[in-house]
């Protein structure tokens, strides 16, 4: 049986709204969504607009019309809307602000902690398996790994995000819904520390949301001493059994006229980079809770000016589908 392939959506990276994306996607032929937990609003021009509740921008969204005005979350009329286009949702998405919990403490640990819980509660209204939680933008904070050592420490950080987790999973438990946590951020960027938290709570209703981009941009920037290919595959074996929900995207790396020096890396089709997808995938077809849960959600966030971008995602479709 075939993995389920979908998309995370990114409406504005399309210059369309949200139900010209839908148009695109079903256009396409991907039956499958990620969809972000955050409203706002996106025009023609590609420009996303301010977020009520949070009060930033986000680049992935949904239309702020469609938004519960009792929790400004997903309404039961925007799943019916999704549906009305032939398009299931298989996870939601959701970024946290982990981060802030480091000067505020267990105040907004417990707002983030509530935060994931409703959304649990609103996934299984849905009928959506798996909830997807990461660390927010690290920009928001202006911050870097040097920064993070210096002020707080990883090791309290990762204490923090534990605390948080811990209150959650007994929800996700109790709501019958995953809970993915992703790599991404400073934190949880290296799949043997994601794995490492995952164990330490020890519950089958936590796992892990793997962005195959982020872990080969973290990989092009390390100075690892070994051959990057070989670490990406390492991670993607160490990470797969506890897969439940994806981002596939590829990164294309750029070198100097050495051949040795990496100059600049852009997002491209999936299957034309260095992620190594093929090899990740299959790890995951081994994989029974992700052949039951999971989907294979292409990620469209090019970089490069030079990708016309419904072009890159029916080529990245293509190419998943091939794989899956």
């Amino acid at each position: 049986m075939s993995l389920r392939i979908g998309i995370i959506e990114n409406s504005q990276f399309f210059g369309r709204t949200f139900e010209e994306f839908l148009d695109v996607i079903r256009e396409v032929g991907l039956k499958y969504m990620q969809l972000p937990c955050r409203p706002g609003s996106t025009w023609r021009s590609g420009r996303v607009g301010r977020d009520p509740l949070y009060g930033s921008e986000e680049l992935c969204i949904f239309p702020v019309e469609y938004a519960d005005p009792t929790t400004m979350r997903p309404s039961m009329e925007l799943k019916q809307l999704i549906e009305s286009y032939g398009v299931k949702v298989t996870s939601f998405y959701h970024n946290c602000e982990w981060m802030a919990s480091l000067w505020l403490g267990d105040t907004q640990l417990d707002i983030e902690a509530d935060r994931i819980m409703e959304l649990l509660d609103i996934a299984r209204q849905w009928e959506v398996p798996v909830v997807r939680a990461s660390e927010g933008p690290q920009e928001k904070y202006n911050y870097t790994p040097a920064k993070l050592i210096r002020d707080y420490s990883k090791r309290r950080g990762l204490v923090q995000v534990k605390k948080a987790l811990e209150r959650c999973v007994k929800h996700a438990e109790d709501t019958g819904v995953y809970l993915a946590l992703e790599n991404h951020g400073m934190l949880l960027q290296d799949a043997n520390e994601l794995v490492k938290m995952i164990k330490s709570i020890g519950s089958d209703f936590l796992g892990a949301n793997v962005d195959t981009g982020n872990f080969t941009s973290s990989l092009t920037r390390a100075r690892s001493g070994g051959d990057p290919a070989e670490i990406l595959k390492g991670y993607y074996k160490t990470i797969a059994p506890y897969t439940l929900s994806t981002h596939i995207k590829d990164i294309k790396k750029y070198y100097d006229q050495s051949g040795k020096r990496v100059i600049r890396t852009w997002e491209c089709p999936v299957g034309d980079g260095d992620a190594e997808i093929k090899f990740f995938v299959e790890e995951l077809k081994k994989c029974s809770k992700f052949r039951q849960l999971g989907t294979l959600n292409i990620q469209q966030e090019s970089g490069d000016p030079r990708v016309a971008r419904i072009e890159m995602l029916k080529k990245s479709f293509a190419y998943v589908k091939s794989i899956a």
